[in-house]
């Protein structure tokens, strides 16, 4: 019973959502190109992850991604995400994850 407790817990604790993340982690462009690229702000990967999904819900409420593509720009890394927007349209979003890309 013990273990059941514990895992339920663990289940209820992961299905939580994050909390909304501050204005100051995104800086830079509008993400409509690389070169208007949206800035994450931080070293941490798992927060960098969020913070991409956070911003494109608060910029596109209701929309959905679809696909995913890491870039590398010079010594920059960019991911690119392509998303249907809440009246079926397909966008694109760029984002500079330079600062947290490849840290685990």
């Amino acid at each position: 019973m013990r273990t059941f407790t514990i895992l339920l817990a663990l289940t209820v604790a992961c299905a939580r959502p994050e909390p909304p993340l501050p204005a100051e982690l995104y800086t830079g462009g509008d993400g409509t190109s690389c070169d208007q690229a949206v800035v994450i702000n931080t070293r941490d990967h798992r927060r960098g992850i969020h913070a991409e999904r956070d911003w494109l819900q608060r910029q596109q409420p209701g929309s959905r991604l679809r696909l995913q593509a890491l870039h590398k720009g010079g010594s920059k890394w960019y991911d690119v995400l392509s998303y249907g927007t809440a009246d079926g349209q397909t966008r694109q979003v760029c984002f500079d994850i330079t600062a947290f890309y490849g840290r685990f």
